[in-house]
C-alpha cells in the first residue's frame, strides 16, 4: 500500500510540474523534462510497478487541463520516463554476476524518446501544414522578436530580413530543442540514479560511463535524418532534422565517452577534457569531429587503437 501512495504522490508532483511550467513560455522546456524526475526516482527506487502507478496518476491529474494534455503527458513524459527507468533496472544473472542493460542502449532509447516528443509537439503545432507551423511559431516568438526588433532591423536590413531570420529559426528550432531535450533527459536520469544510490534504493551500481558503446542503429537514425533533411522541404525537412540532430548529439556523447576512456593516462587529462568540452559547446565543427569519433567507436571499436579498454579502472576516477 505504501508503494501505491508513493507512486500516486510522485505522479501528482510530475503532473503539477508539467501544468505549472507549461503556462510560461520561457519555462516551457522545464514542463517537458523536469517532470521526468519524480517518475524516474520512484521507478528506480521503488521498482517499475510503482513508476507505472505514478505515470497514470500524473495522467489523471492532467485531465484537468483536457484529455489531449493527459495524452501528451503519457506519450511525451510519463511513459518515456518510466521506460528509461525500467531499462536501467533490467538485468540478468550470469556466472560472473549481474549483467545490466547496457548504458549505450539506454542512451539510444533516450534519443528515441526525445525524437518522439518532438514529433508529437511538431504535429500538434503544425497540424500537418508548414504554413500553420510558421504562423504558430511566429505567434510564440512574437514577444521576443518585438523586444529585439531595433537590433534585428539594423543587423538584418529591415523587416524582410527579420522575416527571413524568423523563418530560418522556425526550421531549426525543433532540432535545437531535440539537442537540449536529450541532454536534459540524460541529466534527469543521472540525477535520479544518484538520488536513488545515495538513499540505497537502487540495486544497480553506478555504471562506468566512459565504457559505454551505443548500438549501430543510432548511425542509421543519423544517416536517415540527415538524408531526409537534405532531400525534403518544408515540414518534412524540419522533422528529419530532429532525427539528425538528436542522433548526432547521442553519437557526440559516445565520442566524449571515448575521450574519457583513452585519456586515463594522459599527464594533462583534466585540461584536455575541459578544452574538449568547451570546444564542443562553442565550435560547431568540433561537435561534428567528436561525433565522428563516436561513430568510429560504434563501427570499429576505435578506442582500443589509442589505449582505451572500455572497462572500469582499478581505482575510480573523478572524471
Amino acid at each position: 500500500m505504501s508503494n501505491l501512495v508513493i507512486g500516486i504522490f510522485a505522479g501528482v508532483i510530475s503532473a503539477t510540474l508539467t501544468l505549472v511550467f507549461s503556462s510560461a513560455l520561457p519555462l516551457a522546456i522545464l514542463s517537458t523534462y523536469l517532470p521526468f524526475l519524480p517518475i524516474l526516482i520512484v521507478t528506480l527506487g521503488w521498482r517499475h510497478q510503482t513508476g507505472l502507478v505514478a505515470v497514470f496518476a500524473g495522467a489523471i491529474v492532467c485531465v484537468i487541463a483536457g484529455p489531449l494534455v493527459a495524452a501528451a503527458y503519457l506519450i511525451c513524459i510519463g511513459l518515456p520516463a518510466w521506460g528509461l527507468g525500467y531499462l536501467c533496472l533490467l538485468g540478468r544473472r550470469t556466472e560472473d554476476g549481474m549483467e545490466w542493460y547496457p548504458v549505450g542502449h539506454i542512451l539510444f532509447w533516450s534519443a528515441c524518446s526525445v525524437i518522439i516528443q518532438q514529433m508529437v509537439l511538431l504535429a500538434a503545432v503544425s497540424g500537418g501544414s508548414f504554413e500553420t507551423y510558421l504562423i504558430n511559431f511566429k505567434a510564440r516568438t512574437a514577444v521576443l522578436v518585438e523586444a529585439m526588433e531595433p537590433q534585428l532591423r539594423e543587423a538584418l536590413n529591415g523587416p524582410d530580413g527579420i522575416d527571413q531570420w524568423v523563418n530560418l529559426l522556425a526550421t531549426k528550432a525543433p532540432a535545437y530543442e531535440a539537442i537540449v531535450g536529450l541532454l536534459a533527459t540524460i541529466f534527469m536520469l543521472w540525477l535520479a540514479a544518484r538520488i536513488s544510490i545515495r538513499n540505497k534504493r537502487i540495486p544497480r551500481p553506478m555504471p562506468f560511463l566512459p565504457a559505454m558503446r551505443m548500438p549501430f542503429w543510432i548511425l542509421i537514425v543519423w544517416a536517415v535524418g540527415t538524408a531526409g533533411a537534405v532531400l525534403f522541404d518544408d515540414l518534412a525537412s524540419v522533422a528529419f532534422q530532429v532525427f539528425s540532430y538528436a542522433a548526432m548529439t547521442a553519437v557526440c556523447l559516445q565520442g566524449l565517452a571515448v575521450l574519457h576512456d583513452i585519456s586515463r593516462n594522459w599527464p594533462q587529462r583534466r585540461l584536455a577534457l575541459w578544452v574538449a568540452y568547451i570546444a564542443v559547446m562553442f565550435l560547431p565543427f568540433c561537435i561534428f569531429a567528436v561525433a565522428l569519433l563516436g561513430a568510429a567507436e560504434i563501427l570499429i571499436n576505435i578506442r582500443t587503437k589509442f589505449g582505451g579498454t572500455g572497462t572500469p579502472p582499478a581505482k575510480p576516477s573523478k572524471l
